[in-house]
């Protein structure tokens, strides 16, 4: 007696779109997130996702980064974003809608919050505001760093000097040593982020000090746009946003920054 024939059907495997970068990759999977259980509480630092999305976003920025700013307060202030964006509207001639650049918060060892101010490379280029006469290679920490000077380091320096709280002799001095700094290469804004990203101390808010709104911010005009998508079967895939980079799932996001010379240094730390 013949056998009965059986139908076999092959399961259905799901598949996932990953959105590739230049640095690393985001997986998008289709359907509804999961209901928000509980009411956000007092945010008192920057959370390992936060900081993974900044590294994300800065190391697949459109256009390649120029300089980094550094400001600095004396003592900490009362109201720091406050004066803040005051040296924001300043600096409107530079830092507007069409330029891509963005900033992160941090705090200092001895307490006391500070900004890293990162601005795209061909702005500058276009207004001629790093030709060769304008930057001085000067020593900091044992490492050569390129101090932006002319118009645009007076007026970053002018800007965030002007009602500064707590303003000495001493922060006069710091700032007049030249606060914004060329970068030597255009993901440098990228992997410093990165590197940053894992120094937990710097993202907690100290003792008596109260949130401050949001850590980090890129213009959300020049968010990261994939150079290539695809779909893979979404089999042994974690169920988060990881990296997809040469065939193998990473994590989280970028790859390890590289040490080497041609990031930034930390200048604000001279004034620790």
């Amino acid at each position: 007696m013949p056998r009965p024939y059986v139908l076999r059907l092959a399961p259905l495997i799901p598949k996932c779109t990953v959105h590739l970068h230049p640095v690393g990759a985001e997986i998008v999977r289709t359907g509804q997130a999961p209901p928000v259980t509980k009411k956000r509480g007092v945010v008192t630092d920057m959370s390992t996702k936060s900081r993974l999305r900044a590294a994300y976003q800065f190391s697949n920025a459109p256009r390649a980064w120029g300089v980094m700013v550094t400001l600095t307060f004396p003592t900490q202030p009362e109201e720091p974003k406050k004066h803040f964006r005051r040296w924001r509207e300043r600096m409107a001639p530079i830092l507007h809608s069409r330029v891509q650049w963005g900033w992160i918060m941090e705090f200092q060892g001895r307490g006391v919050i500070h900004f890293h101010v990162f601005i795209e490379l061909p702005i500058l280029l276009r207004c001629r505001l790093l030709e060769p006469g304008c930057i001085q290679r000067v020593s900091r920490h044992g490492r050569a760093t390129d101090i932006v000077s002319g118009y645009l380091g007076d007026l970053a320096r002018d800007s965030w000097l002007e009602d500064l709280p707590g303003r000495s002799e001493k922060a006069e001095a710091f700032n007049a040593g030249g606060i914004v700094e060329r970068l030597r290469t255009p993901d440098a804004a990228g992997r410093y982020i990165a590197k940053e990203a894992g120094k937990r101390a710097q993202k907690r808010l100290p003792e008596g000090v109260k949130a401050c709104g949001l850590w980090w911010w890129l213009n959300p005009a020049f968010r990261p746009v994939a150079s290539r998508t695809v779909q893979i079967p979404d089999v042994g895939l974690p169920p988060f946003r990881r990296v997809f980079d040469q065939d193998e799932i990473r994590s989280p996001y970028f790859r390890p920054p590289i040490e080497d010379d041609s990031g930034p240094s930390t200048s604000a730390s001279l004034m620790t």
